[in-house]
């Protein structure tokens, strides 16, 4: 008898142990899809657009792999000084999408905007714009 009583905890039990096992799994995987570094929510909640050598394609990777990823890679920067300990420039652009929290290293904000305008007229947002209909009104 007192072994029914303990049966539903034991199953409660068990089930919380699967759930937190499974969400430990989850929290480090990001779907592999490509994403630009213009335009937000292209990847999940945890993961951030982390830009592949053209610099506005990239692919979705966890926030924390991404952190380690700006602090290995010699172009990445979250701040000006970041770009000037790595010797890689002294300018820190940031990236158009305001959910990013990393950027760019170049020598001058010039090249920044150079690099940005060239990113900006071969992205989507150029072709979205260009499909827009517009309405005249006499």
């Amino acid at each position: 008898m007192a072994s029914l009583k303990f049966a539903p905890l034991a199953f409660v039990l068990l089930a919380a142990f699967l759930m937190f096992q499974v969400k430990k799994v989850e929290s480090g995987y990001c779907s592999p899809v490509t994403c630009y570094t213009d335009r937000s929510g292209d990847c999940q909640f945890g993961c951030v657009c982390y830009p592949s050598f053209f610099g506005y394609v990239g692919s979705c990777q966890p926030y924390v792999s991404v952190e380690k990823m700006v602090d290995d890679h010699p172009n990445l920067c979250q701040s000006h000084d970041d770009c000037t300990k790595k010797g890689t420039g002294s300018f820190c652009a940031r990236y158009p999408d305001s959910n990013m929290e990393y950027g760019r290293c170049f020598s001058s904000k010039f090249q920044a905007e150079v690099f940005f305008v060239k990113m900006i007229s071969n992205s989507q947002f150029k072709k979205d714009l260009l499909k827009m209909s517009v309405s005249a009104s006499y």
